[in-house]
């Protein structure tokens, strides 16, 4: 375990002088801290890495190998729970560490970059992310064999930026290349072979094949289950995208339950207000437009953006697809003032992020609105003013 190989390395550098009692503290501290990190309970794991860090300086000093992994630890942890600056913050301290112990060319590294890289994946930066990642593979390619787990993980978020930006045989080509050396290493038993078979489902998903995404999805909760729990948000995260993918396929029942059960499983391990809890809510927004509920609709999308910007930038391509999902649901309820807004808001972030053809396509329906709110200005001035909208009105 990951826990016992830190024990080993905390008890070389502690040596006798400091006092058993702060030694066994630090190193019980840590064990418990990766215990919960394994059951997504990141809130608690943070407060204990951050004890760790505070004893483990008091015996061992603060330049030193062990001390840049528990920043890592605690960067991983703040960004599951989308605290990204200071994922940011903790990442770099490692890598400062690691840079003035071992140099630039050293496989952890490569694990500091690939970090860093996901990070800039969470805010939408896909530049800065494939920069991060092209680091981490240029440096691993020079100290690691081609299947070190190391270098999968680069693979896999490689995979993850290239879905992102509609290249789906070249991220199928970085999934697989991941899958594979995970099933060599582990076994299908395992974590991260999971996770490949839920990514390559996203890709079969992104291209509407519905059989081999639901295959993909099923078989990632399978594993999920048996080896991290049915309560781990990574079995949420599989879920929302089941639900997702049954909403396509109007299956708006089966896509409830699953939604239903990530939501509980988010909420109760990353609290109410986290990205992947705004993501759920305009999933579940969308399945109920679908279904033509559209105050729910509504609902859900107003929680969404609630909480996204209260977390995330204001460029985030995340945030454009909520606002373009409010927008649609008040453009079908007539208020094109208020929708105009939210497709404007839509449009200005995704220039930075999406293809031409689909900015054309929000461009050509905000000049037909602007068209529609003018035509609707001039006949409120001739009739009368018109009443002011809120959001408790639809």
């Amino acid at each position: 375990m990951l826990s016992d190989f830190f024990s080993k390395i905390a008890h070389l550098f502690i040596g006798k002088s400091p006092t058993a009692v702060t030694k066994k503290k630090a190193v019980d501290l840590h064990n418990q801290a990766d215990r919960w990190t394994s059951q997504g309970k990141y809130t608690l794991a943070i407060e204990a890495y951050k004890q760790c860090v505070e004893l483990y300086k008091e015996l061992i000093g603060e330049d030193k190998v062990l001390i840049a992994k528990l920043y890592n630890q605690l960067g991983l942890c703040h960004d599951n729970l989308g605290h990204y600056v200071e994922a940011l913050n903790c990442f770099n301290q490692a890598l400062e560490i690691y840079r003035r112990t071992w140099g630039e060319q050293h496989a952890f590294v490569t694990v500091i970059y690939k970090n860093i890289g996901l990070v800039y994946y969470h805010q939408s930066d896909f530049e800065k992310a494939l920069e991060m990642y092209n680091k981490a593979l240029e440096v691993g390619s020079l100290r690691l064999n081609r299947d070190d787990l190391k270098l999968l993980t680069v693979y896999s978020n490689i995979g993850l930026i290239l879905n992102s930006l509609g290249k789906f045989d070249e991220a199928i080509q970085n999934y697989e290349k991941a899958l594979n050396g995970y099933l060599k290493a582990f076994g299908e038993k395992h974590p991260d072979v999971a996770t490949e078979y839920n990514n390559i489902g996203l890709i079969y998903d992104n291209q509407g094949k519905f059989e081999q995404a639901y295959q993909h999805y099923m078989k990632a909760i399978e594993i999920y289950i048996e080896t991290v729990g049915e309560s781990h948000p990574s079995v949420a995260t599989t879920y929302n995208n089941l639900g997702t993918l049954l909403t396509d396929n109007k299956e708006y029942d089966k896509a409830e339950t699953y939604f239903t059960k990530s939501l509980e499983i988010y909420t109760k391990k990353l609290g109410e207000v986290h990205p992947k809890v705004a993501r759920l809510y305009t999933n579940i927004g969308l399945l109920e437009k679908n279904r033509g509920r559209y105050k729910e609709a509504l609902r859900y999308f107003v929680k969404s953006l609630s909480i996204r910007v209260k977390l995330l930038p204001r460029n985030h391509c995340d945030l454009a697809n909520t606002h373009d999902c409010f927008a649609s649901v008040i453009d079908l309820f007539g208020k094109l003032d208020t929708a105009l807004n939210g497709y404007q808001k839509a449009q200005i972030i995704r220039r930075k992020h999406v293809s031409n053809k689909f900015e054309n396509n929000v461009s050509l329906r905000v000049k037909i609105l602007l068209q529609n709110v003018d035509k609707n200005r001039e006949e409120t001035k001739f009739f009368g003013s018109a009443s002011h909208f809120a959001l408790s009105d639809v």
